[in-house]
């Protein structure tokens, strides 16, 4: 009995015990079931967190596969600009080695052609120099033949026009002193001895004038000096020329008529000139000397009704040929004259000509400076 009541206590016992683990069972799964209704919910709630952040995850993975892209498609462009980039440069580099080049080419070209032109004109100045001294040969050789001719009629003139009329003189002095002529011819010799003698010394004058001129060169001493007053200090041996063939010298140069000149080349020119119209007037021909002032200067003119000259003797005046006409009394001359009277007038700045009519006379010209004022 004991052990029934025993075994029925323990049997309670064991029943409450299993009722209190079914108890406590519920509550576990009671809990559990909460736990899990926690759980599934937390579950949820994590798998739609899963879900929005694989959905963000996509989105970052697509937004990230746009920028990758975007990204990659900047690179090629940036590529593609670099390329293009480089090509310009390459081109660039390419067109300034072509206009380098074309610079250099046409600087090439250019300095080829100025070369050429140098050599040109410098071929053309050789020419030019080799003509003008091939022009100054010939006129060199024209001189020297001119030289010689005038050196061969100085010889002639001094052999035959000097020495004749000396030894006339000698001639007639010699029978003179041995009393052979009458006194009436004796009176003719002598007229004609004096004019051989002013021939002689009027052409050893010139020839003495001109040699100095040539050989040693004359140097010319401008002054101021009055042409009247000059011509009326040196006219009496002319006038006495001319009274010996019975030619009148009419001095009209105007008062104070001042020039700027050589006084002796003046003398020289007006001299000869002078002469040269009495070796060709006849008696009672006049010579006329007058003078008109221009721009800057006077003109001097000697005027002579005489003889004329003939046209191709008028070619020939004031010439470096020497050539010579005889007066009307057969009077002789070298034709220095009026050579020396070119020569001395155009080293005084001026300048001389002639105008002749035959059978009505001639007129000779010369120009000259006027006086400067101090």
């Amino acid at each position: 009995m004991l052990t029934k009541k025993i075994q029925a206590e323990e049997l309670k016992a064991k029943e409450l015990k299993a009722m209190q683990m079914v108890d406590s069972a519920g509550r576990v799964v009671q809990q559990i079931s909460a736990e899990k209704d926690i759980t599934t919910k937390k579950l949820a709630e994590t798998n739609q967190e899963l879900q929005e952040k694989e959905t963000t995850l996509l989105e970052v993975e697509r937004l990230t596969k746009e920028q990758q892209m975007q990204i990659e498609l900047l690179n090629t462009e940036m590529q593609l600009r670099d390329a293009q980039l480089k090509h310009q440069k390459l081109l660039q580099k390419v067109y300034i080695g072509l206009i380098v080049i074309s610079l250099l080419f046409t600087a090439l070209i250019f300095y080829a052609y100025t070369e050429k032109k140098k050599a040109n004109q410098l071929l053309q100045l050789m020419n030019s120099e080799i003509l003008t001294q091939k022009e100054e040969i010939s006129e060199q050789a024209d001189q020297l033949r001119d030289l010689n001719s005038l050196k061969d009629k100085l010889f002639s003139i001094i052999a035959h026009d000097l020495r004749s009329p000396l030894f006339s003189l000698i001639t007639m002095l010699n029978i003179a002193k041995e009393g052979h002529f009458t006194e009436e011819s004796f009176k003719s010799i002598i007229a004609e001895l004096s004019v051989n003698v002013n021939h002689t010394t009027s052409l050893l004058e010139n020839l003495l004038t001109w040699a100095k001129n040539q050989m040693q060169g004359t140097k010319v001493n401008p002054v101021n000096f009055d042409l009247k007053e000059l011509l009326n200090s040196r006219i009496g041996m002319l006038e006495e020329r001319a009274q010996q063939k019975e030619i009148a010298i009419v001095n009209q140069l105007a008062d104070n008529m001042f020039v700027h000149a050589d006084r002796d080349m003046t003398e020289i020119v007006i001299r000869n000139i002078v002469s040269n119209s009495i070796k060709f007037c006849n008696a009672g021909d006049k010579i006329r000397i007058w003078s008109v002032v221009n721009d800057g200067g006077i003109t001097v003119c000697v005027e002579d009704t005489g003889v004329g000259i003939q046209p191709d003797v008028m070619l020939k005046l004031f010439g470096t040929q020497i050539s010579s006409t005889p007066g009307t009394r057969n009077e002789k001359g070298t034709g220095l004259g009026l050579i020396l009277c070119k020569e001395f007038i155009t080293m005084n700045g001026g300048d001389i000509w002639a105008e002749s009519q035959v059978n009505k006379g001639s007129k000779f010209f010369f120009t000259l400076p006027g006086a400067k004022l101090s």
